[in-house]
C-alpha cells in the first residue's frame, strides 16, 4: 500500500475515532433535557409555533446514532383553534454510525406512537401549514434573463439502504375542509412493515377507521402484502393482498356492508403492463373470480366469473315483487378483450344462468367512445 495511502487512511482513522470520542464524551456529561427551553425558542423564533417537550429527549452514538423522543406539541396556527397542530407520545430513530461513512444508511426499526395531526383549511383557502411551508413567489422572466445551469453535482447517491422497518401505531389524523366541505377523521391508525432494503420484499400490513361527515360512513379498513420492487423501481409486485373494508352508515344502499378482496399484482412501469390474478371479490352474497392483463394501461383482456351465494344478502336490493330466491345458484361467466387505441370491445363469451334459465352470447362492439356500435 502507498505510503501517502496508509497516512490518509490512518488520518482518516484517528478522526472518527476522535469525533466518537467527542461525541460519547458529550453524552456522557450533557443532558439534552437542559436544552429544551433553547429548542423551543428556535422554532418559536422560527416559525412563531409554540414547541412544548413533555417528555424525555435521549440520544446515543455509537453504534448507532439515535434520537429518542418522548411527548411532544407543535401549537396550530393563529386563528385554527388552541388545539395542537402536531402531537406524537414517542418517536425513536437510530442510524448506525459506522456505514455512514460508505454512503450506506443502516436504521434500526423506526418508532411512532401516538402521532396526532390536526389539518384545517378555512373558507378563503387559508390553512394552518401556510406558515410553515411558505409561499413561492411568482418570478417573472423577462427575454434577456437566462436562467443559471442546473448543478448536477449534488450530493451522492445513497450506496445502500437498510431500515429495520417501521412501526406507526396509534395515529389519528383529522382533515378539516371547510372550503371543500369536507370533514375525514382517519383514526387507530396502525401501520407496520418488515425490514426495508432496496431489491428485497418487504411485508406491509395497515389499519385504520376513517369516518366522513358528508356523506355520514364510518369505515374501518385492513389491508396487507407483501411488497416487491426492483432495484430500478420499474418493476412491482403484490402479492398476497388482502383488503377488507367494513362500511356502514345511512348513506350505503345496505348497512352494514362488508367488502373483501383478494388478489396477485404485478406491474411493469417500463413496459406499462400490469396483470391481476387470483381476484377475489366477495360483498352482498356476491363472489367474484377473474384474472385482468393490461397492456399500454389502457388494452387487455379479462376472465370474469360472478356466483351469487346468498341470494338473501341482495334481498334489500331487489325490486318488492321479486323474490331473491330467484337469483339461487346464478352465475355470470364472460371472458372480454378490449382496446381503447381501436376503440373496439369484444365479449368473446357470455353466459347467464338465473331462475333456472341459461343465456349463452357474444358482442363486438367499435367507436366505443365516439360513436358505440355493437353486434352479437
Amino acid at each position: 500500500m502507498p505510503k501517502f495511502l496508509k497516512i490518509t487512511l490512518y488520518t482518516l482513522g484517528a478522526a472518527v475515532l476522535l469525533i466518537t470520542l467527542t461525541l460519547v464524551g458529550i453524552l456522557l456529561f450533557v443532558d439534552p433535557n437542559d436544552y429544551k427551553d433553547d429548542i423551543t425558542t428556535a422554532v418559536r423564533d422560527a416559525t412563531g409555533r409554540e414547541l412544548t417537550i413533555d417528555g424525555n429527549l435521549e440520544l446515543s452514538v455509537f453504534p448507532w446514532l439515535g434520537l429518542s423522543l418522548g411527548r411532544t406539541r407543535l401549537g396550530n396556527a393563529p386563528g385554527f383553534g388552541d388545539q395542537p397542530m402536531a402531537q406524537v407520545e414517542a418517536v425513536d430513530i437510530k442510524v448506525k454510525l459506522l456505514p455512514l461513512l460508505k454512503s450506506q444508511l443502516e436504521m434500526k426499526t423506526v418508532l411512532l406512537r401516538g402521532l396526532q395531526l390536526n389539518l384545517a383549511r378555512k373558507a378563503d383557502g387559508r390553512s394552518n401549514w401556510d406558515d410553515l411551508t411558505g409561499q413561492p413567489a411568482e418570478v417573472t422572466e423577462t427575454p434577456s434573463e437566462k436562467a443559471p445551469p442546473a448543478d448536477e453535482s449534488g450530493p451522492p447517491p445513497l450506496a445502500a439502504l437498510a431500515i429495520g422497518g417501521v412501526e406507526l401505531s396509534d395515529a389519528r389524523i383529522v382533515w378539516d375542509d371547510q372550503q371543500g366541505g369536507q370533514h375525514i377523521t382517519i383514526d387507530n391508525l396502525q401501520l407496520q412493515t418488515g425490514a426495508l432494503v432496496l431489491g428485497e420484499p418487504v411485508d406491509i400490513s395497515l389499519s385504520l377507521d376513517v369516518a366522513t361527515r358528508e356523506p355520514a360512513l364510518l369505515n374501518h379498513i385492513e389491508f396487507s402484502t407483501r411488497v416487491d420492487i426492483d432495484d430500478t423501481l420499474q418493476q412491482l409486485s403484490l402479492s398476497g393482498l388482502q383488503l377488507t373494508i367494513d362500511s356502514q352508515g345511512e348513506a350505503l344502499p345496505v348497512s352494514p356492508l362488508k367488502l373483501r378482496l383478494g388478489a396477485e399484482v404485478a406491474a411493469n412501469l417500463t413496459t406499462q403492463q400490469a396483470t391481476v390474478s387470483d381476484l377475489q371479490i366477495d360483498v352482498l352474497g356476491t363472489e367474484l373470480r377473474g384474472d385482468v392483463r393490461l397492456e399500454q394501461w389502457q388494452n387487455g383482456d379479462a376472465r370474469i366469473r360472478i356466483d351469487i351465494s346468498d341470494p338473501q344478502a341482495l334481498a334489500s336490493l331487489l325490486p318488492p315483487d321479486l323474490s331473491s330466491q330467484l337469483l339461487s345458484e346464478s352465475s355470470l361467466t364472460t371472458e372480454a378483450a378490449w382496446n381503447l387505441d381501436r376503440q373496439t370491445a369484444t365479449i368473446k363469451t357470455l353466459q347467464i344462468k338465473a331462475a333456472g334459465l341459461q343465456i349463452d352470447s357474444k358482442l363486438d362492439a367499435t367507436q366505443i367512445i365516439d360513436a358505440p356500435q355493437a353486434s352479437g
